[in-house]
């Protein structure tokens, strides 16, 4: 964690979790004023899982929720794991994972409720019937303007496709997908422009 004062960021202390070589996902609870890492756990099969820190308020130290020295894990996919995604619902107050089900190479996404240390998952819902690689291109975020869940991922046919997810609890509900390049499509991010209630790709 780090504060940034002018033009530099002072780091606290670097935290170390066993994970695989699939980058972990991070996004803050504003809520709970907690911070989600979800990650594919490398010591427990490559499941899917995600671990709850608090920033300490006076120095720049995040410590993960302990049960003595075990990390607490809530698990959102128990199987083979991988390309983990997140974002955070600000309306709905849930933490957003999307994830490759490596069983069957298809993207799934799942919402899941923070109460105190731990996140209560609900019922993964399959994004598409596609099969991806072994690295497909995808990212998630919120769009404030929509209050929709976005997804935007490189399709079977490597078009670049964006598809949308309304939340209710913890329930996700595809709305609508777009092709929005139909062409060779890699190295997809989104960003959210609120003023103009649009999205960039």
């Amino acid at each position: 964690v780090g504060s940034i004062s002018g033009s530099s960021i002072n780091f606290g202390t670097a935290q170390t979790i066993q994970v695989t070589g699939f980058k972990p996902a991070l996004v803050y609870d504003t809520v709970n004023n907690k911070v989600i890492l979800s990650y594919v756990d490398s010591g427990n099969n490559g499941y899917g899982v995600s671990i709850v820190g608090t920033v300490s308020s006076s120095s720049n130290d995040i410590t993960f929720a302990r049960d003595g020295s075990n990390l607490i894990k809530s698990t959102f996919y128990n199987n083979y794991t991988g390309h983990t995604k997140a974002a955070f619902h600000q309306e709905q107050g849930k933490v957003v994972v999307s994830y490759v089900d490596h069983t069957v190479d298809k993207v799934y996404v799942v919402a899941g409720n923070l109460s105190g240390t731990t996140v209560s998952y609900g019922t993964p819902l399959l994004v598409d019937n596609t099969q991806v690689g072994t690295t497909p291109e995808l990212d998630i975020f919120y769009h404030s303007g929509m209050k929709r869940i976005l997804i935007v991922r490189e399709a079977g046919d490597q078009n670049g496709r964006i598809f949308g997810f309304s939340l209710n609890g913890t329930a996700l509900t595809a709305t609508r997908s777009v092709t929005y390049r139909s062409a060779n499509t890699q190295q997809q991010s989104l960003v959210d422009y609120p003023p103009s209630k649009r999205v960039h790709v």
